[in-house]
C-alpha cells in the first residue's frame, strides 16, 4: 500500500472538492481526473490512484446521482441500460491491471516505471486529448450555428 504524506491534507481534500464539483456539472465520475492527479501530483502508483479513485468517484457519484434524481434529471432506464455494459467493463478494466502489474516494469528512455504506470499514462493522454478535440469541434459546431 502506498504511503500519503498527510501534510498534504489540504491539497488532498481540494482536490476532492474539485472532482466533485466537475462531478456534479459534467455528470463524470471523476476518476478521470483523480487517478492522474493522484499519480503524477501526489506520486501514487497508477494501480493505487485507480482503486482510490474508483473508491471516492463511488461516493460523489451516490450524493450526485440523489441530488439529479431528486431534480428529475436521470432517466432510469437508460442508467440501467448502459450498467449492462459498464459493470463488465469495469471487471475487464481490473483485470486489465491486474495483468499490467504482473507484466512488472517497462524500459523507456533509459529508465524504468511500471507496465501499469507506463500503459496508464498512454491512455489518459489519449483520452485528454480527444476530450479536447472533441470539445473544439463542439464550439465550432456551436460557432458556425450562432
Amino acid at each position: 500500500m502506498a504511503e500519503v504524506n498527510l501534510g498534504l491534507l489540504p491539497e488532498l481534500i481540494a482536490l476532492g472538492l474539485a472532482v466533485g464539483v466537475i462531478s456534479g456539472l459534467f455528470g463524470v465520475g471523476g476518476g478521470f481526473l483523480l487517478t492522474p492527479m493522484l499519480n503524477v501530483i501526489f506520486g501514487l502508483p497508477y494501480n493505487i490512484a485507480v482503486g482510490t479513485g474508483i473508491f471516492v468517484t463511488l461516493g460523489t457519484s451516490i450524493v450526485g446521482a440523489i441530488r439529479h434524481w431528486r431534480l428529475g434529471n436521470v432517466d432510469l432506464k437508460l442508467g440501467l441500460l448502459m450498467l449492462t455494459g459498464g459493470i463488465p467493463g469495469v471487471l475487464g478494466g481490473v483485470r486489465l491491471v491486474e495483468a499490467l502489474e504482473q507484466a512488472g516494469e517497462v524500459k523507456l528512455l533509459g529508465g524504468r516505471m511500471s507496465a501499469v504506470d507506463f500503459v496508464l499514462s498512454l491512455v489518459f493522454l489519449l483520452l485528454l486529448g480527444l476530450v479536447g478535440l472533441f470539445s473544439l469541434f463542439e464550439s465550432r459546431r456551436a460557432l458556425c450555428k450562432g
